[in-house]
């Protein structure tokens, strides 16, 4: 007759780990429960499968008990070591990471500080602002799939600009197995026809990823705003600049937003109230610690930049030459007429057009012959009607410039300005015959054979130079004016195969092109060092395998050869030494070198500016380069052993492991070491702390050397219970230790998190009204248009934020592992 079984349910309501449980035609070994009000989880592994826990609900699934193994488990020598040798893999100091070390990346200490600061540190604002192509979007997927490991139902929204959404879901996807809910408007749709009206579409737990263009909008925005998000990423944050729609959405959802992570590789424009704006963003309260700032070089990551820059000189037809003398001429005029008279605008519209003829000569006469249009009164039909429904993405700035700009007047006399524009359209037409970078461009494209890209600032030139260039190889186009799905159907096919990418900056900011190309073509230099950077940061980025190439094309004889070259040289030799643009972008922006160009400016510019890295009252930084580098160490042990499956998970350590051991050494004395794995516990189950214990308790010399297998499980069997006298005070003194070490981190951490909350709570009216034009969807406008999200907490700043003395954790010792050892 078998061993008769008991039904659990009935006969006993209590459950014990390492119960063996029946159902579902299968068995199982408990490893964990939890208690509900009328049910059970029960946390089970399946018996002879691959580590595949999972959680059943009792009594929805009916359980029968299993005859109960042998409290020990009695292996070889060889096994057993081998086992220890894996516990190690286990240690995991407070605040460390363990997620990533199941991921394929490569662990640089670098990118794990931000985690570190967040999760160790109790950081809850961070503005990660390194260098272009060192990996921003993983430092956000680490972050990610750590307190997801922690927090299975982490509700995380992820904002990008629209272009960049299948990126980031593939990425999160392939480097963290990170599923995301690609949240637009057909989503949206969708879900609003699954779900009851009341349901909030955004409240179920997931990471969420959605464009910064799509959640500004008003009707979107508010259910967002009544949603607490565990973690808030913002990517490309410096396009959230003050006084825009899309600063007033991701502010207030920065607000609701417990953990917010801010990333751009251009975090400093040169207007310092910007630069305050961007540290400010999910700033509740005046009294919250300042943004985390973490800004890192190639240099302080640990490389150097093997990239090549050069410069190479177009000499330029007479045509060319007679438009540059006319228009240098006149925009001289404009730019000292205008600073007398203080008009931004005609200053704005010199810039402009001294910019377009750079790009080309088509580009000039297009723009002139708009502006002398404006000038004279004429208004412009529309050309582009907007389509219902709108987009989720506004259209990129890569077109033809606004009115307001072309249409200010820059000289006191009308009929004088107009006979200057049409000198200089003329000359630009009969320029544009014949084009020296087009030119250039066409025979040193048909030179190379392998993937290269030409970047221009404008979409007209773009299309001038893709019909030049069609004509001898596949040529692809990314422009501003294209839906996002169509340029990422452009990324993925110049990612593919051999072709020449065609694109402006707008359309491909923060896009990954390293897999096919190492060449970046600058068609005209932009004025500014930071999107320099950010162009050759395409190509040159982490998983580039290949000497990254970028090659600038001044014309000679003009201001590009003669003042932007030079500037935009002394950006490359500060990336070269390590320091990146960020340095340079203060003083480098575009205003300051149009100053030089035009205005006849000296550089460097008189007044003083605070570089980004610098201290300054709305940022933080911390040094935690040691504690990354030691987490790698660590991480990779652990990686090493996931990678061959023998990392044993605490929660299935149910039956130690125990083996004997013959000492041939005389003199020794026999011993039984006992190995105790230590866990301290948060109030919700979590592990925050694991480490091992090593013991050894001495025997009376006349034991025998050999035992029996029943023998060596009656030795173990007292020292199950860490209460047994010979271990309790060690195992407390263990303990001890571990608890002085692990809670002022998880106190420190809660701590945070609990006064974060706390301001959220007393948020005040949504942002989404204040979006909307008073009373154009409501009958009755409101009154004052409201009070600001971040001013709201004024209202309470009379009442301190009290923050907890400690922290209570749970302990929990199990004994993992046993040897005895006698002599011969």
């Amino acid at each position: 007759m078998g061993t008769p079984v008991v039904n659990v349910e009935r006969q006993s309501p209590s459950w014990e780990r390492g119960q063996r449980l029946a159902t579902r035609g299968m068995s199982w070994t408990l490893l964990d429960h939890q208690r509900g009000a009328n049910c059970v989880a029960l946390y089970l592994d399946p018996d002879g499968e691959p580590h595949r826990p999972r959680t059943l609900l009792s009594p929805f699934d009916r359980f029968i008990s299993l005859p109960v193994r042998d409290a020990v488990r009695v292996v070889g020598v060889p096994e057993w070591i081998r086992y220890v040798e894996r516990l190690s893999a286990l240690r995991r100091p407070a605040g460390g990471l363990e997620a990533v070390a199941s991921t394929g990346i490569r662990l640089l200490p670098y990118q794990l500080e931000p985690a570190l600061a967040v999760l160790r540190h109790g950081a809850t604002r961070v503005l990660i602002a390194d260098a272009v192509g060192l990996g921003k979007t993983i430092q956000a997927g680490i972050l990610i799939s750590e307190l997801l490991s922690q927090q299975p139902a982490l509700r995380a929204l992820v904002l990008v600009p629209a272009g960049l959404r299948e990126q980031w879901a593939h990425e999160l996807r392939r480097l963290f197995s990170l599923p995301t809910i690609p949240s637009d408007s057909t989503w949206l749709r969708s879900v609003a026809s699954d779900r009851p009206s009341d349901v909030n579409p955004w409240c179920l737990p997931g990471v969420y990823l959605a464009s910064q263009d799509f959640v500004k909008r008003p009707e979107v925005l508010r259910p967002l705003e009544d949603v607490m998000w565990d973690l808030l990423v913002v990517d490309e944050a410096h396009a959230s600049s003050s006084r825009t729609d899309r600063r007033a959405a991701a502010h207030a959802i920065a607000s609701r937003a417990t953990r917010v992570v801010l990333l751009t590789a251009t975090p400093h424009a040169g207007d310092p109230a910007e630069f305050a704006a961007l540290c400010a963003l999910g700033r509740i309260d005046p009294a919250e610690p300042p943004i985390l700032l973490f800004v890192r070089s190639r240099r302080d990551a640990g490389g150097t930049s093997t990239r090549r820059s050069r410069l190479l000189a177009v000499r330029p037809t007479d045509a060319e030459v007679r438009m540059h003398e006319l228009l240098e001429r006149y925009t001289a005029a404009v730019w000292h007429e205008s600073a007398t008279r203080g008009d931004d605008l005609a200053r704005l519209a010199a810039i402009v057009l001294r910019k377009r003829a750079l790009s080309s000569a088509a580009s000039l006469a297009l723009s002139v012959r708009r502006r002398m249009a404006l000038l004279a009164g004429r208004t412009e039909p529309a050309h582009d009607q907007l389509r219902l429904p709108i987009g989720d993405e506004d259209p990129l700035d890569d077109d033809v410039e606004r009115v307001a700009v072309l249409g200010a007047p820059g000289l006191a006399r009308a009929s004088r300005e107009q006979r200057w524009l049409a000198a200089i359209a003329e000359a630009a037409q009969r320029a544009s015959q014949n084009e020296s970078k087009a030119r250039f461009v066409r025979r040193f494209l048909n030179r190379i054979h392998e993937p290269a890209i030409v970047f221009t600032e404008y979409r007209d030139t773009l299309r001038r130079l893709a019909a030049g260039l069609a004509k001898d190889r596949p040529v692809l186009l990314l422009h501003g004016g294209m839906p996002p799905a169509e340029r990422s159907r452009v990324h993925q096919l110049f990612n593919e195969g051999a072709a020449v990418l065609l694109s402006t900056d707008a359309a491909a900011e923060g896009l990954n092109l390293q897999a096919q190309c190492r060449l970046v073509v600058h068609y005209e230099l932009p004025w500014s060092a930071s999107r320099l950077e950010q162009r050759a940061g395409r190509v040159d980025r982490l998983g580039q395998s290949r000497r990254a190439h970028e090659l600038g094309l001044v014309a000679a004889t003009t201001a590009e050869r003669i003042v932007v070259g030079p500037l935009m040289r002394r950006a490359w030799h500060a990336e070269a030494m390590g320091h990146g643009p960020s340095a340079l972008a203060a003083s480098l922006t575009e205003s300051r070198v149009a100053e030089i160009v035009i205005g006849g400016a000296v550089h460097p510019p008189a007044e003083a500016t605070t570089p980004v890295g610098g201290h300054t009252a709305a940022t933080a930084t911390i040094q935690l380069r040691e504690e990354a580098e030691e987490e790698v160490g660590r991480l990779s042990a652990r990686r090493a052993h996931l990678r061959a499956r023998t990392v044993p998970e605490p929660a299935r350590i149910t039956r130690p492991m125990v083996s004997s051991i013959v000492r041939r050494r005389p003199g020794s004395d026999p011993e039984l070491i006992l190995i105790y794995l230590i866990a301290l516990m948060s109030p919700a189950g979590l592990r925050v702390h694991t480490e091992v214990l090593a013991l050894s308790l001495a025997f009376v010399k006349g034991d025998p050397a050999r035992v029996v297998r029943r023998r060596l499980r009656r030795l173990v069997q007292p020292f199950l219970s860490p209460a047994h006298p010979a271990v309790f005070r060690a195992i407390a003194r263990a303990v001890g230790d571990a608890l002085e070490k692990a809670s002022p981190v998880h106190g420190r951490v809660e701590e945070s998190i609990r006064n974060r909350r706390m301001l959220m709570e007393r948020m005040g009216a949504a942002a989404a009204r204040r979006l909307v034009q008073p009373g154009l969807f409501e009958r009755r406008a409101p009154h004052g248009g409201g009070r600001p999200a971040a001013d709201s907490a004024s209202l309470h700043r009379s009442q301190p934020l009290r923050p907890t003395s400690g922290c209570v954790l749970g302990v929990d010792v199990i004994l993992a592992a046993a040897l005895r050892v006698s002599r011969r």
